[in-house]
């Protein structure tokens, strides 16, 4: 899992907040900031880093923040496969932040439309009570024919 910084509050390389970054695979986590890495890196001892955090560590270190043993040297080369990886979990969490989005917006207004409905809609027993009787009809009908409406 991920740092609370990481947890998506904030938009992070086209992920938008909302999506859980502390579901990235611990292999996309940068050891050193525990964020998901943008430009992963290889050391010359074989483990990756992003690329700032690596180049900060290097300028005050020469060990490795990882196994703490002396790096042969300082160079650090891209980790392609990595980093593709990286982007196709990102692509999927954008599409199904999107999706989770417009299902959330379809309930609410299947929502809106039924507490609609239900405000319009009287019920039976309103209705039966709206109803005048047979006896309160007639005499409704006579006073009506009776003034010559």
């Amino acid at each position: 899992g991920a740092s609370a910084a990481a947890a998506g509050t904030t938009s992070v390389d086209g992920i938008p907040s909302g999506v859980a970054l502390d579901e990235a695979p611990d292999v996309f986590l940068d050891p050193i900031t525990l964020e998901v890495m943008r430009e992963p890196v290889i050391t010359s001892d074989g483990h990756t880093y992003e690329r700032t955090a690596i180049e900060e560590w290097l300028e005050k270190h020469d060990t490795s923040p990882t196994t703490g043993e002396v790096l042969a040297n300082k160079n650090v080369i891209p980790n392609h496969s990595l980093r593709s990886q990286i982007v196709e979990w990102k692509e999927r969490q954008q599409q199904l932040f999107k999706q989770k989005q417009a299902a959330a917006k379809k309930k609410e207004e299947e929502e809106r439309r039924r507490k609609s409905a239900a405000a319009t809609d009287v019920p039976p027993s309103a209705a039966a009570k709206a109803q005048p009787s047979a006896e309160s009809a007639a005499k409704i009908a006579a006073t009506a024919s009776s003034s010559g409406k």
